[in-house]
């Protein structure tokens, strides 16, 4: 079984999983670290959450590269940016980049019963009179497991301060106080105490291109009136009832494909890895994998006859695909392009399965 905890130290960032026995399959990833990272967001103290084998609070990754993506302009990109990451918005100001904006580690103090992670995070604002801004994680393991991220800021005169929550599920104000976010049949709860300040919920569509089967949302939940000292908390929880809260997925198992048979020395770009499991996806892939077939972005059409066979290895073959094979030397290709271009050159979307935090 994994640890209760994998700590990177050097990068500040942490993985938090719940007890081997515990009925509650729930997990996080925390992030300090800093801004001049490589292939960098501006994501300091951002959080993800995954219940059962979902993501369903998230960091949205990549987006599809052009040139802006490597130019000055790199961080207009709203999912590249500390827009688009669970990270706050102090006086309008978003998060710089820079190695000299990162989290500084306040407090580490790992436990079987909770692990809790406090980091200061004004370094990463060009807000003056920002005097405090501390975030602590806290990750529950006894029951109810949770995570319970807080927010402690103060400054020399009134300013806005707001907080958001990312993802790519549909999402419901149960209450004054109280979310609702699915994703894939999983759920969680986050209860948000902002204590007698009054906040809205701000929704809105990342409208990036992604190469996600969906396009990131981001929830913001802002303040709706200057503070000069406030505390944000949002307790996660798992919505009891769904999968996560009551049992462990089963991991994918992974088959391969290629989805026509190429000329001597080529391969076809798109033979990969299908879970045999439906996961996040667009309604090919996912009408592919729930039937246990493969999916190609180039031949969807051809999804029919690309059955998997018995043999441990083995290549289902259908009649005609509408990609061009690539030579077979093509280690970017054969490795790392699979799928990603389709049959008039442009690239084709990436799936994005979820890694578990947690096995069993």
């Amino acid at each position: 079984m994994p640890p209760l905890r994998t700590w990177f130290d050097n990068g500040g960032a942490l993985i938090c999983r719940p007890h081997a026995k515990s009925k509650a399959r729930f997990a996080a990833a925390l992030k300090g670290g800093h801004n001049a990272e490589h292939h960098n967001h501006n994501d300091v103290g951002s959080f993800s959450v995954v219940a059962g084998a979902t993501m369903v609070i998230c960091d949205p990754g990549g987006e599809v590269y052009t040139a802006r993506t490597f130019s000055a302009r790199r961080y207009d990109s709203t999912v590249l940016s500390s827009y688009g990451h669970a990270v706050p918005v102090v006086a309008g100001q978003l998060q710089r980049s820079g190695a000299e904006a990162r989290a500084v580690v306040v407090r580490a103090d790992f436990r079987d019963e909770a692990d809790t992670l406090a980091l200061d995070l004004r370094s990463a604002y060009s807000v003056p009179e920002l005097q405090r801004l501390e975030r602590t994680f806290r990750f529950r393991r006894t029951d109810p497991t949770a995570l319970i991220v807080r927010d402690d800021v103060a400054s020399k005169e009134p300013r806005s301060f707001e907080t958001a929550l990312i993802t790519w599920g549909p999402w419901k104000r149960l209450s004054e106080t109280e979310l609702r976010i699915v994703a894939d049949g999983e759920a969680v709860r986050v209860k948000i105490d902002a204590g007698d300040a009054p906040f809205q919920i701000k929704p809105e569509t990342l409208n990036e291109d992604v190469p996600t089967p969906r396009k990131p949302l981001r929830l913001g939940i802002a303040l709706t009136k200057p503070v000069q000292s406030t505390s944000v908390t949002l307790t996660i929880t798992l919505e009891p009832g769904t999968a996560g809260a009551a049992r462990a997925r089963a991991p994918p198992r992974a088959q391969h494909f290629s989805c026509a048979p190429a000329p001597p020395g080529y391969d076809y770009p798109h033979v990969r890895p299908i879970p045999t499991t439906a996961r996040r996806g667009d309604s090919a892939s996912a009408r592919a994998e729930s039937a246990g077939r493969s999916f190609c972005s180039g031949c969807a059409g051809n999804l029919g006859s690309a059955q998997p066979t018995a043999e441990a290895g083995a290549s289902p073959k259908p009649s005609s695909c509408s990609l061009t094979p690539a030579p077979r030397d093509s280690e970017t290709v054969r490795q790392a392009g699979a799928g990603r271009h389709q049959a008039d050159g442009t690239r084709a979307p990436d799936r994005t399965d979820t890694l578990p935090a947690f096995a069993g």
